[in-house]
């Protein structure tokens, strides 16, 4: 799963940059949870399953 859930808009800022930097091309869909929530899934397009696991574990680093 190479899916970026962002839940805020310091979480989107900080992931969009990230994927940015790191020269990764990028979609984003809009979804609602249950709750009425909007979130973001941001999907880290051409990368392999351990490439993304890579970035989701620096995403995370940087919105701890």
């Amino acid at each position: 799963m190479n899916e970026f859930i962002v839940k805020n808009p310091r979480q989107l800022d900080l992931c969009l940059r990230f994927l940015y930097s790191e020269n990764k091309i990028f979609s984003i869909d809009l979804k609602e949870t249950d709750k009425g929530k909007i979130i973001y899934e941001i999907t880290a397009n051409d990368t392999d399953q351990e490439e993304a696991e890579k970035l989701l574990e620096k995403y995370k680093n940087l919105i701890s």
